[in-house]
């Protein structure tokens, strides 16, 4: 007769989503939820090399973050924490003990948890500023530490609003004074794709806020250090220099005045002295 084993531990198991994007509706699993009787324990991702391939290390540190505070609101018995996360039921999971299960069922289900081989460690490595990120935390980060500083008399031209209306158009100008009008890019990326979108978007808008309202336009632009820069091949960084160097000459011939960094403080510090030069004009 065979003999049925008593102690296997038997509950239901769900999957741990998350939504780094509410407008593109796409999930990943970031964890493993199982629960017997009542008593729940989980895995979350712990691994962030993949999610730093897929999108970047902002991204991964960002996720890292709700991460943490998913992990505390679960233990705190909230499942409901962002719309940015849900858990999906999928059934019945069994095994030895509840740890054997979560390995078990994190491995075969959390793909973005499996280490994979260095094949393109050194573009991978390449660190990525993000656009978007940038032209938010930049005007922040200026305006926070000016109003912590002896130098308030600067935040008047740092608007709380980047945007400018004109003609029904709401067009990206951070930073605006009496004769200027400034703005910022980041061209920090091994996609020549990316460099031409972000420079041409931000640098039309500081262009025809400019010229519509008679300001000097001036273009504070991030670009990748000689350090990141070797991480890629020949190729790709003349790719990217013939690209940027091809959008300055464009823009400095249309009146852009140009400045740039290879740091974000060297950036925020640049753009500081262009407010100082303001207020003492």
């Amino acid at each position: 007769m065979t003999k049925v084993n008593q102690n296997i531990v038997k509950g239901e198991w769900s999957l741990i989503q998350w939504n780094p994007d509410i407008a593109t509706d796409e999930f990943f699993n970031i964890g493993v939820y199982f629960c017997q009787n009542e008593n729940f324990s989980f895995k979350m991702l712990d691994y962030f090399n993949r999610v730093n391939c897929l999108y970047d290390e902002d991204t991964a540190e960002h996720l890292k973050q709700i991460i943490d505070l998913y992990a505390t609101s679960m233990e705190n018995g909230c499942m409901d924490f962002s719309e940015q996360i849900k858990v999906v039921n999928k059934g019945i999971a069994k095994g030895k003990d509840e740890q054997a299960i979560l390995e078990r069922l994190y491995s075969r289900a959390i793909t973005l948890g499996r280490p994979h081989e260095d094949r393109v460690r050194n573009r991978r490595n390449f660190r990525n500023v993000q656009n978007d990120r940038l032209i938010k935390r930049v005007p922040s980060n200026i305006r926070r530490e000016l109003s912590q500083s002896k130098r308030r008399d600067l935040l008047e031209f740092f608007p709380e609003d980047s945007y400018l209306d004109c003609n029904q158009n709401r067009l990206f100008v951070p930073m605006r004074s009496n004769e200027q009008f400034a703005s910022i890019v980041s061209v920090v990326s091994p996609s020549v794709d990316t460099i031409s979108n972000n420079y041409l978007t931000l640098a039309t808008d500081l262009m025809t806020a400019s010229k519509l309202i008679e300001r000097k336009p001036n273009f504070f632009v991030l670009r990748a250090s000689a350090v990141e820069l070797q991480k890629l091949s020949t190729d790709e960084t003349d790719a990217i220099d013939e690209t940027i160097s091809k959008l300055d000459f464009k823009f400095k011939s249309q009146g852009l005045e140009i400045e740039t960094a290879d740091c974000e403080e060297e950036l925020n510090d640049k753009i500081i002295h262009w407010a100082e030069r303001q207020k003492a004009a």
